[in-house]
């Protein structure tokens, strides 16, 4: 019964956003309750589009290795030399089977996920903490905790990517998943201001601005892993010529 309450939770939380984290709010859930919650919704549904993906990678590597006429004409009007290109791609070592790895996969969602909430509580409460929207200590539980439900309420659009990965539905769900994707990013937002009892417009810039944060950050990171490799590389090369 608790988990069909949970899941009417997520709905209202969707359909009717403000109000339903409003109440909330009111009595704002433990974060780690609110992330189990939200893992209990989610890491199946991306247990089950990562074992999907994982079986269209399979069937694509035969494909490559038993080209079909229709194709192997394609890429040698394309390229000139469809031969070489499907014999390098055949030669690939074979995809493990899939019943191999359906544990991995299992861990691999529930990391995923939590690595995901954390990220998103840490940025987005950066975010509304520069905005001034923050509320005093313990301020950052309030951020965990609302990241949690709109990530547990984004279960919708994660039922959406599954469905997009199958034949022909996804067809129909795929123009649906970019829509559904940026609704849920407003909602995160809005679950973000109403637990700080902010301005929602502030838990809405709070996202944009956890993406340019994020983005400047991991940008450095990247340059100065790069000079560090450079620098090694140079310092290497001249004790070698003592």
């Amino acid at each position: 019964m608790a988990l069909l309450e949970k899941l009417a939770s997520y709905w209202r939380m969707a359909i009717s956003p403000v109000k339903t984290f409003t109440d909330i709010a009111a009595h704002p859930p433990r974060p780690l309750k609110a992330l189990a919650w939200m893992l209990l919704f989610r890491a199946p549904l991306l247990w089950a589009s990562t074992a999907l993906a994982y079986s269209w990678a399979a069937q694509i590597q035969q494909i490559f290795k038993e080209p079909q006429p229709m194709l192997f004409d394609a890429v040698d009007l394309l390229t000139g030399r469809a031969e070489e290109v499907f014999f390098e791609l055949g030669s690939l070592p074979n995809l493990p089977p899939l019943g191999d790895l359906w544990l991995w996969m299992g861990i691999f969602a529930l990391l995923w996920l939590i690595g995901l909430w954390m990220h998103n509580a840490v940025w987005d409460h950066l975010g509304l903490w520069i905005l001034r929207g923050a509320r005093p200590k313990p301020s950052f539980r309030f951020s965990a905790a609302a990241i949690a439900e709109a990530m547990g309420a984004a279960s919708l659009a994660s039922i959406l990517r599954l469905i997009a990965m199958l034949p022909v539905l996804g067809l129909f769900a795929l123009p649906l998943i970019g829509a559904a994707g940026a609704y849920f990013w407003v909602l995160r937002g809005t679950a973000l201001s109403i637990f700080h009892d902010s301005p929602i417009w502030k838990g809405i810039v709070a996202i944009l601005l956890h993406l340019l944060l994020a983005g400047l950050f991991y940008l450095a990171l990247l340059v100065f892993s790069v000079i560090a490799v450079f620098l090694g590389i140079a310092m290497l090369d001249g004790s070698r010529l003592y």
